[in-house]
């Protein structure tokens, strides 16, 4: 759970907060070991100062869109290959003197294998340059939020807060306990979809529960 950090516990309050994302097939499912961030002010806007003070923008964004879009296709038919196989797996186990089962199992084992050298040729193929310009990526990021820290310390300083964090159960929830005023909570989790992309949140704190789920969070590129 989280504690309270500052004077003032008392007047604050205390949220249900739960993650969820959807999956290949669609479904909601709660995400556990989501670590959840609170915060006296919105970070985004933060960010995105720093942001309009940068030299240059972010460098090789349409490139590595691109390479990403690449791996979408031969990831999700891995997926879908590897569900297929699990569940005659299964169904053999169970039935074992099925042929006609074994058979079927013995088709999709096949195609998983398939799947597999398909994603690793797409990943060899891609994987040097996108490394290279990840590198570059990450060069502009610590030149253009190395002042982050230390505005949010500030901040933080002359509000008398701080910040606090937890992690969501197997069932996808914590309870968020804050000091009063306005808080907002971020976090992120996989993108189960897309091995190029994530889940982020950065929500302000409402009422007494709050949702993080695939229709108010933000599918990011892992640039």
């Amino acid at each position: 759970m989280l504690v309270c950090a500052v004077a003032g516990c008392r007047s604050g309050r205390t949220v249900a907060v739960q993650v969820s994302v959807s999956g290949p097939d669609s479904v909601e499912s709660p995400v556990p070991g989501v670590v959840l961030t609170a915060v006296p002010f919105d970070r985004d806007s933060l960010l995105a100062a720093l942001e309009a003070r940068a030299a240059t923008p972010r460098p090789h964004v349409a490139e590595l869109d691109s390479a990403f879009a690449a791996y979408r296709r031969p990831f999700l038919a891995l997926a879908e290959a590897s569900r297929t196989a699990a569940a005659l797996r299964d169904s053999t186990a169970a039935r074992s003197d099925d042929a006609g089962l074994a058979a079927r199992r013995a088709s999709a084992d096949a195609k998983l294998a398939a799947a597999r050298r398909a994603l690793d040729s797409v990943r060899d193929a891609g994987a040097p340059r996108i490394d290279s310009l990840r590198r570059a990526v990450s060069q502009w990021e610590n030149s253009t939020y190395r002042d982050y820290d230390s505005i949010a310390t500030a901040w933080l300083r002359r509000t008398g807060r701080d910040v606090t964090g937890d992690t969501t159960g197997a069932d996808g929830w914590t309870r968020v306990r804050v000091p009063a005023g306005r808080w907002w909570v971020y976090g992120t989790s996989w993108d189960v979809t897309d091995p190029n992309r994530y889940w982020y949140w950065n929500l302000p704190l409402t009422g007494d529960t709050l949702r993080l789920t695939s229709r108010n969070g933000v599918r990011r590129p892992r640039y």
